[in-house]
């Protein structure tokens, strides 16, 4: 899904630089071709570039438990894989805290609750 969001916008600027390479060329105008070349190659820098970032995201934001474990600011990045990878609905409590480590500890709640802290809420640190 993420390539090819990607990749649809640089298709579509193909087309309009196949397009305006046949006005150049039927018109012989060399500022034009120039001018085609630089926006193709900045156009095929900025696809690379959104590649790797995307590549780094995905290879970030997968769960591991040992990630959830030990980086509680990124947990953030890490629930969307959680809830798509895992069936929740029937899993034992055991495998929940073999997955993810004992329940946070608080007060907020007077009754048993299993409660795992994902991130903080804006503006604390």
């Amino acid at each position: 899904m993420s390539i090819a969001a990607l990749l649809l916008p640089f298709i579509l600027l193909l087309f309009l630089q196949w397009i305006s390479w046949k006005y150049t060329n039927k018109h012989n105008k060399r500022k034009l071709k120039i001018r085609f070349l630089v926006i193709s190659s900045l156009g095929f820098a900025l696809l690379v570039f959104c590649v790797v970032l995307l590549g780094v995201n995905e290879s970030e934001s997968g769960f591991t438990t040992e990630r959830w474990l030990n980086d509680d600011k990124g947990r953030v990045y890490l629930v969307d894989d959680l809830i798509n990878e895992h069936e929740w609905i029937g899993m034992a409590k055991d495998e929940v805290f073999t997955l993810l480590g004992s329940p946070t500890e608080t007060e907020y709640f007077k009754r048993k609750i299993m409660l795992f802290i994902i991130s903080v809420t804006r503006g604390e640190s």
